[in-house]
């Protein structure tokens, strides 16, 4: 486990996933994508797709093979990311990484990212993809020494996301 302080009241803790976080996983989950993408992606299609991603049987999954790491304020959990190794082992993903609207621009979304890729010593890449109308995440990204690789299109529940990658060489 991670604790930290920091400057202002936060006072946080990192550590891995466990069983007992998935209603709060989902509910970062569900309140960060409404927020983020409320004016880039039509409410059923946020809807549809949070209902899948974020149901038991796929975050059970993606605990037993993905490195998940949550993030506590006072005992709430306020936000997670998640890493997918990848087939190349010196390569891995940023799957996701939601900190709730109320903790953005407080640090823990770097914090979550360094945690992360300590978990994969002999990584010498770490890639993701971002919708590309998500401005913040870009910048946030950008920030952090992400550059785009390439841009192209997917359908998410028949609705076609913009996506930008991007990676960074660790």
């Amino acid at each position: 486990d991670l604790c930290c302080n920091m400057s202002g009241a936060f006072q946080l803790k990192i550590r891995r996933m466990t069983q007992e976080d998935i209603p709060s996983v989902r509910h970062v989950a569900e309140v960060t994508w409404h927020h983020t993408y409320k004016n880039i992606i039509p409410e059923h299609i946020r809807t549809e797709f949070l209902a899948t991603a974020y149901s038991d049987k796929s975050l059970n999954y993606r605990m037993r093979n993905n490195v998940l790491l949550v993030v506590e304020d006072a005992g709430h959990l306020v936000g997670f990311a998640e890493f997918t190794p990848l087939q190349d082992s010196s390569e891995v993903e940023l799957s996701a990484i939601y900190i709730l609207p109320s903790h953005q621009g407080k640090g823990i979304g770097t914090q979550l990212l360094q945690e992360g890729i300590k978990n994969f010593p002999d990584a010498k890449v770490i890639k993701l993809r971002v919708e590309s109308r998500n401005a913040p995440a870009k910048s946030f990204y950008l920030a952090k020494g992400f550059l785009p690789t390439r841009e192209y299109t997917i359908l998410i529940h028949g609705y076609s996301c913009e996506i930008t990658e991007m990676e960074k060489h660790l």
